[in-house]
């Protein structure tokens, strides 16, 4: 297996278990001791390097971030068709670099939190801004 247009490998299949296992093991273990939003980003970012399916992980690695957003009581983290370039190019680069991959999703999840309050019609506040 290999994701298309990476220069990273994912699990070999006869490590695919032992991978999965030990992520199960660091959602137990490092969920209390980071923030919501890095958790979820790094979840995200695990699975997929993981690549346990032969299609759907990025489905998935989506749906695994999300519903740990909303569990920590964050809306979702849409990421619309025209960022997928640069979604992919995120991943690509935490395998590096964590931090730009972790700002994209924080802000996904402002920018999808500003998007359902314009459905709602309700004001956005504005952020200060440090000088």
């Amino acid at each position: 297996m290999f994701i298309s247009n990476s220069n990273y490998p994912v699990a070999e299949p006869k490590r695919i278990q032992t991978e999965m296992d030990e992520l199960f093991h660091w959602i137990i273990t490092e969920r209390d001791q980071v923030h919501p939003v890095v958790f979820a980003a790094q979840l995200h970012k695990k699975f997929i390097f993981i690549h346990p399916f032969k299609d759907g992980n990025g489905r998935i690695a989506r749906l695994l971030m999300n519903t740990v957003l909303i569990q920590d009581g964050y809306l979702l983290a849409l990421i619309p068709p025209v960022l997928r370039h640069e979604y992919v190019e995120f991943l690509e680069r935490a395998h590096r670099d964590d931090k730009p991959f972790e700002q994209f999703i924080a802000e996904r999840i402002i920018e999808s939190e500003k998007e359902i309050m314009r459905l709602l019609h309700m004001p956005i506040p504005k952020l200060p801004i440090n000088n």
